[in-house]
C-alpha cells in the first residue's frame, strides 16, 4: 500500500508477471470559473492497453459544475472534478509499464502525469544485485 508520484519499483523474478491485487488513481482535472468544462472523458492505459473509462455527459457535468461551489470561498477561481479509477488486479510484466491517464473535453486533450512502474528483476541465486533507483527507472 502507497502513494506513488511518478515512479513506482517492484521487486520481482525476471521470467514471471507481477500481480498487483489492486491500484488506484487519484485523477483531479481543474479549469478556471470562467471556463466551465462541457463534457469529459477520462481514460487509464496501461502501456496501450486501454483499462477503463469514464465518460460524463453534458447533464452530469453541469450538476458537477454548479454542485462544485465552496461556500467557504468567496470568490472561487477553480472548478475541480475529482474521479478514482481503481484496477484489480494489475499485471505487470517483467518489463514494467507505463500507467497514464488521458482526460479529454470539449477543448481537447488535456496534458497529465504517468506513472512509471519498474519491475527491478532478481533471481533466486543473485540477491546481491542493487535496487533500480529512481532516477535510473526514469531514463
Amino acid at each position: 500500500m502507497g502513494c506513488y508520484n511518478s515512479v513506482l519499483l517492484l521487486e520481482g523474478a525476471s521470467d514471471s508477471s507481477i500481480v498487483l491485487p489492486k491500484l488506484c488513481a487519484a485523477i483531479e482535472v481543474t479549469t478556471p470559473v470562467s471556463r466551465p468544462f462541457v463534457s469529459m472523458t477520462i481514460r487509464a492505459y496501461f502501456n496501450d492497453e486501454l483499462l477503463g473509462e469514464l465518460s460524463v455527459s453534458p447533464e452530469q457535468m453541469a450538476a458537477v459544475m454548479s454542485a462544485g461551489a465552496n461556500p467557504h470561498i468567496a470568490e472561487p477561481i477553480w472548478h475541480a472534478v475529482n474521479a478514482f479509477m481503481t484496477f484489480a488486479p494489475l499485471v505487470v510484466s517483467p518489463s514494467g509499464g507505463k500507467l497514464r491517464i488521458e482526460v479529454e473535453t470539449e477543448e481537447g486533450m488535456l496534458n497529465s502525469n504517468s506513472l512509471m512502474i519498474v519491475v527491478n528483476a532478481s533471481t533466486a541465486s543473485d540477491t546481491s544485485a542493487p535496487a533500480a533507483t529512481a532516477q535510473e527507472a526514469l531514463h
